[in-house]
């Protein structure tokens, strides 16, 4: 492929990323899937490798597996798949790895006429491995390591990020646990906060949560926002939504998110709808987990 036909190839794909506007960040920067409807640094079990090494730490069992996979509307060609498991070593240790692939198909590129059109695929695979360490009854500390490839208009790519989190569970009246975690890529960091209050409930068979976290992504031209609230009933159903607020050109834009988890024995089911902004449609992730 000459040098022209290679500089038109990467023109067209950045206009195809921008011709399917999937909130930049949530898709494209910030596509892991996750768990719950709630903050990133407070997403917990073994997928938390993806985010807060510190929530491996708080699993179902000894051991858990779970397999996600977070389908986008038809017209952005995005479909993300993700298998993580974690074990706890001991009392104070536990384990996480995972691994993601998204990818973007059908985008067209053609040379010279719509006749000679080639189909593009994109694609990103992305490796985690975490481990976190209980340090007291209040202080759960973790880190991290994720190497993305990417395979992206025909260039390969290899990106290492290191990171690091902790969770706190505030000496107050009320149980509230604060969460952040880090991580440093190429001379940029990636960070997240998060809250969560649990008011007590009436009714022993009742457990309820608000929570409430901020982000900042490698890409993202700002800082997103995500308030929700959740209530469980017996552990056996959950349910959860939240709004998310992401940085605009102009304004901060608003979107919900709603989530749902069934859990029989080992076994747990749950789905996570997200809005995406401008009409675009929602992202549904899918998830089955074991514990053992």
């Amino acid at each position: 492929m000459s040098g022209s036909a290679r500089r038109m190839l990467l023109v067209g794909f950045g206009l195809a990323l921008l011709a399917r506007p999937v909130a930049g960040q949530r898709l494209v920067d910030d596509w892991l899937v996750r768990t719950g409807a709630g903050p990133g640094a407070l997403q917990v079990g073994a997928t938390a490798a993806f985010w807060n090494p510190a929530g491996v730490a708080e699993q179902r069992g000894r051991g858990s597996l779970v397999l996600l996979e977070l389908l986008a509307p038809e017209a952005t060609g995005v479909d993300v798949l993700a298998l993580s498991g974690g074990w706890r070593l001991d009392d104070r240790t536990t384990l996480a790895a995972g691994y993601q692939h998204l990818g973007i198909d059908g985008i067209d590129y053609t040379e010279t006429s719509p006749e000679e059109a080639i189909p593009l695929d994109v694609g990103q695979d992305l490796f985690a491995a975490g481990a976190a360490r209980r340090l007291s009854e209040r202080l759960v500390v973790g880190a991290a390591a994720k190497y993305l490839h990417s395979t992206e208009a025909l260039a390969e790519d290899g990106q290492l990020a290191i990171g690091a989190g902790a969770r706190v569970l505030a000496p107050l009246p009320v149980p509230v646990t604060l969460a952040g975690f880090a991580y440093s890529l190429r001379n940029r960091v990636s960070w997240a906060l998060g809250a969560e209050l649990a008011p007590e409930l009436p009714g022993a068979s009742w457990r309820g949560t608000v929570q409430v976290g901020v982000a900042n992504g490698q890409a993202m031209r700002g800082t997103s926002v995500r308030v929700g609230a959740n209530v469980s009933w017996r552990d056996l159903v959950e349910l959860g939504g939240s709004l998310v607020g992401e940085p605009d050109a102009n304004e901060r834009q608003w979107e919900p998110v709603v989530a749902g988890v069934v859990r029989l024995s080992r076994y747990e089911l749950g789905v996570v709808r997200e809005w995406l902004p401008n009409a675009f449609g929602a992202v549904h992730t899918f998830r089955f987990g074991i514990a053992f």
